[in-house]
């Protein structure tokens, strides 16, 4: 805590917030469809009365650039799982997803995240000079999908067929297996929930979907 306050204090974030503001920073919710709708007016009012605010899952949203920068760059931060969270390096023998964690590039602080990056990057960088995908046929392709449509939703429709296209190219898989791909990607965030080692004590559901999961 001693971090977060100096941090505070470094943003210049000290006062407390009216009844009135709490209210409206409740709205701050990134899957309510309000916000999703129009996010603007919420990092408005945020940028301008709260750049560091504490969401109500515990998370510290940053809204201004330069506090944005300084957080990156502050040695406190960094992406390792904090010793109070379920995926940190001590519940590793009882949760796969703190396993998973402490085995991963996004979870990885220096100097553990160095040397496993710049393998990756090595070999990453080199396939792409040998064999670069085909960037723009790939976007003419998805685009050429839509042609004749009045109604287009871009994540949807576009972003995603592109996304999946394109990875599909760099691993060598084909097209077709580009649903396959994504709704492993999905089953993927299930390592973010408190599933034990022992397959015997998990619980599943009939109808469990990986859209069912929220973050």
């Amino acid at each position: 805590m001693r971090t977060i306050r100096s941090l505070l204090n470094r943003f210049g974030i000290t006062r407390q917030n009216t009844p009135e503001e709490r209210t409206l920073l409740e709205r701050y919710e990134p899957d309510h469809p309000q916000f999703v709708a129009d996010p603007y007016p919420t990092y408005r009012w945020l940028r301008e009365n709260e750049p560091v605010h504490r969401a109500p899952n515990g998370a510290f949203v940053l809204t201004r650039y330069d506090d944005v920068v300084a957080a990156l760059a502050n040695p406190a931060l960094g992406n390792a799982p904090a010793r109070y969270a379920v995926v940190h390096s001590r519940n590793r023998d009882n949760y796969v997803c703190a396993d998973m964690a402490n085995n991963i590039l996004p979870f990885l602080d220096d100097p553990a995240h160095a040397g496993p990056r710049r393998a990756v990057a090595r070999s990453f960088t080199g396939h792409l000079k040998s064999m670069p995908p085909d960037y723009q046929g790939f976007a003419q392709h998805c685009l050429e999908r839509l042609q004749g449509r009045s109604d287009v939703e871009l994540i949807k429709d576009f972003a995603t067929p592109f996304v999946l296209k394109t990875i599909c190219s760099i691993l060598g898989f084909p097209d077709t297996d580009g649903d396959q791909l994504k709704a492993h990607s999905e089953y993927f965030f299930i390592c973010s929930q408190k599933f034990p080692l022992k397959p015997r004590a998990w619980k599943w559901t009939t109808n469990w979907r990986p859209s069912d999961i929220m973050f």
